[in-house]
């Protein structure tokens, strides 16, 4: 029997250099592939965050808006109003089952108040310190809000643990809201301005916060206009500015 030599050859050098290059081109080709679609779902997952945190904040705001009440303060508290509007803070009353509570609605540097966190409308029962974040300039700061009884409001009193954790990821200072008064009494065309002063509650409030991805620091920004059934739709008596 007789064998031909050629069946039994092995693979040259250069053929195995050849065969491992192209294997390990095409293994990361695929761990690129792989490791990319990991990041872009972070991103995503971390965006996502963000939109429903954003979400959760604007619709609470809302909430509350849509339910405060008007009260009469002028025979015992001439100097107190049942709202107070400026351009980054609102004040205002509402109905609970403990009686009239003050809420407001503003943002603070993390690091300088102790907050009850929220998550997605969810409260921790103790107080957290959540610090503050400085990225390549960019400065934040949280959303929070704040509930206390309306004695304890008309007594000065000022207790940091019935501030609420509303949102994080803030940018510095981008929370802004307006107020809508008639231009005058014959148009029914609205004017903005940054603060309400009238003894009345407004009609429409618009507000504007800009909120920061944490995964590329990128500024998105948000605005929801706020109907309020029972506010005051009446001309500006106060001077304030055109928001």
């Amino acid at each position: 029997m007789t064998f031909n030599k050629k069946e039994f050859r092995g693979f040259t050098l250069i053929e195995l250099i050849l065969g491992l290059s192209i294997f390990a081109l095409v293994a990361l080709n695929v761990y690129s592939i792989y490791t990319g679609g990991i990041r872009l779902s972070r991103r995503a997952d971390t965006q996502n965050t963000m939109f429903r945190e954003a979400r959760m904040a604007l619709d609470l705001m809302a909430f509350d808006l849509e339910n405060m009440i008007p009260y009469d303060f002028s025979n015992s508290y001439p100097q107190q109003t049942a709202f107070r509007g400026e351009e980054n803070k609102i004040t205002f009353l509402m109905a609970t089952s403990d009686g009239l509570n003050v809420v407001s609605y503003f943002l603070v540097v993390p690091e300088k108040v102790s907050i009850h966190r929220v998550i997605i409308g969810k409260r921790t029962s103790k107080n957290v310190r959540i610090s503050n974040v400085t990225q390549q300039g960019l400065r934040l700061e949280s959303l929070v809000r704040k509930e206390q009884s309306l004695i304890s409001y008309l007594n000065g009193e000022n207790n940091e643990s019935l501030t609420e954790l509303i949102a994080v990821n803030v940018k510095e200072g981008s929370l802004k809201f307006s107020f809508a008064y008639l231009k005058d009494e014959e148009s029914q065309e609205a004017i903005w301005k940054d603060a309400w002063g009238l003894n009345y509650i407004p009609s429409r409030i618009r507000l504007k916060i800009d909120f920061v991805n944490p995964s590329d620091l990128n500024t998105i920004p948000f605005t929801k206009e706020i109907l309020v059934p029972h506010g005051f739709w009446g001309a500006d008596e106060s001077g304030a500015s055109s928001a």
